[in-house]
């Protein structure tokens, strides 16, 4: 189990920094210094939100609370470590009630899919027009197929690892207040 209902979320955080800005600009691992597709830090950085205890709910003792948030990180996690699972969770329940003519910008935004056709005039000055949205995705399908899953299980398996280890999640959040 994660040492901390936040060691999860720091490890992972820490993975996806470095994902995103390698340390190392000598590797000569050319695969390693390849940025992910940006369907795959979506689902990182989603999995990240859902990781944070502070958007996670749970009623109960802060000692109730704490405990729920270590079990829920390793069983979320365990689902990630499996491509096929993680795939379906994405696409049945997290994707699942997306709808591309839906008026909230938020819910395609999360994901970089499509925008809405408009934008609602009560949210118009809160977000950039939609033609500042930038890369989208034409649709779920190809959202999901862009995902580089094995990517997503590699840094779910090593966030985990380093989670129930003391000192590993020192240097991850020692990484993160570094960076800053």
């Amino acid at each position: 189990m994660p040492i901390s209902p936040t060691a999860l979320f720091d490890c992972l955080n820490c993975y996806i920094e470095l994902l995103v800005n390698p340390i190392c600009e000598g590797d000569d691992d050319v695969e390693a210094t390849i940025p992910p597709s940006l369907a795959t830090r979506r689902v990182l950085l989603n999995l990240l939100d859902e990781l944070h205890p502070d958007t996670w709910g749970y009623d109960g003792t802060a000692e109730e609370v704490s405990e729920e948030h270590i079990t829920f990180c390793k069983d979320i996690c365990m689902t990630y470590l499996v491509p096929k699972q993680a795939l379906e969770w994405i696409e049945n329940e997290r994707l699942n009630d997306y709808d591309p003519k839906s008026p909230d910008p938020y819910e395609a935004n999360i994901w970089r899919l499509p925008p809405p056709a408009e934008i609602p005039l009560d949210l118009a000055d809160q977000l950039p027009s939609v033609n500042d949205w930038g890369e989208f995705y034409a649709s779920k399908d190809a959202f999901l197929k862009d995902v580089d899953w094995m990517q997503v299980k590699r840094i779910m398996e090593a966030s985990y690892e380093d989670s129930i280890d003391p000192v590993e999640v020192k240097r991850c959040r020692d990484m993160q207040v570094d960076r800053i």
